[in-house]
C-alpha cells in the first residue's frame, strides 16, 4: 500500500512537472517494491538506487530520470515509458517491459535476465556491458542500438535482428558479442565472418 508520505511526494512531483509549484522527487534508495504505481509520472525524478522490484508500473512515465542503479526485478512495467532516463547498472531481471520506451536511454551495464522486452523501443539506447541473457526481444526496434560487449547468451531475437533490419539499421557493435545468434547477426549486417577465437563463450 501506498503511504500517505509517498502518495504526497508523487502529487508534489506531478505539480513540479507541469510547472505548477511543487517538488521534484528527488530520494536515494526510495522502497516502491510491491507497489501499483500504474500511470505514475515520474519524468524527470531522481531516484538511483530506487527498488520497484515486484511493482506495477504499466504505462508509467519515467522519461529523463535517474534510475541508476535501480531494481526493477519482477517489475511489470508494459507500456512505459523510459525515454533519455540514466538507467546504468540497473536491474531488471524476469521484469516485464512489452513495449516499453527506451529510446536515447542510457542502460550501461543494465542486466535484464530472462525480462520480456518483446516490441521494446530500444532506438539509440546504450546497451554496452548489458547482460541480456535468455532475454525475450521479438520484434523491438533497434535503430542506432548501441550494443558494445553485450552479452546476448540464449536471447531470443526473432523479428529484430532478421537480415531486413540489420541491413535498414545502423547497429553499433563490436567484436565481443556472445553467442551463434551475434555472429549471424553481425554477418547478416555486412560485418566481416569472426573467428570463433575473437567470440566471448557463453556464460
Amino acid at each position: 500500500m501506498i503511504t500517505r508520505e509517498l502518495r504526497e511526494a508523487l502529487r508534489q512531483h506531478d505539480l513540479w512537472c507541469s510547472s505548477h509549484g511543487g517538488r521534484q522527487l528527488v530520494a536515494e534508495d526510495l522502497d516502491f517494491s510491491g507497489l501499483d504505481l500504474s500511470g505514475a509520472n515520474l519524468v524527470g525524478a531522481e531516484l538511483p538506487g530506487a527498488d520497484f522490484s515486484d511493482a506495477i508500473l504499466r504505462n508509467a512515465d519515467l522519461a529523463n530520470g535517474n534510475f541508476a542503479s535501480a531494481r526493477f526485478l519482477a517489475t511489470d512495467m508494459s507500456g512505459a515509458t523510459m525515454s533519455k532516463a540514466n538507467l546504468d547498472h540497473a536491474v531488471f531481471d524476469g521484469a516485464r517491459l512489452d513495449g516499453v520506451n527506451f529510446r536515447r536511454a542510457s542502460l550501461i551495464e543494465a542486466s535484464f535476465v530472462r525480462a520480456i522486452l518483446d516490441r521494446a523501443d530500444l532506438g539509440s539506447a546504450d546497451l554496452e556491458s548489458a547482460n541480456l541473457t535468455d532475454a525475450s526481444l521479438v520484434e523491438c526496434r533497434l535503430a542506432g542500438t548501441i550494443f558494445i560487449r553485450t552479452r546476448l547468451t540464449g536471447a531470443r531475437l526473432r523479428g529484430s535482428l532478421d537480415a531486413g533490419t540489420a541491413r535498414t539499421t545502423s547497429l553499433v557493435v563490436d567484436r565481443l558479442l556472445e553467442g551463434d545468434v551475434a555472429r549471424h547477426w553481425l554477418l547478416a549486417a555486412g560485418a566481416p565472418p569472426l573467428a570463433p577465437a575473437t567470440m566471448l563463450k557463453p556464460g
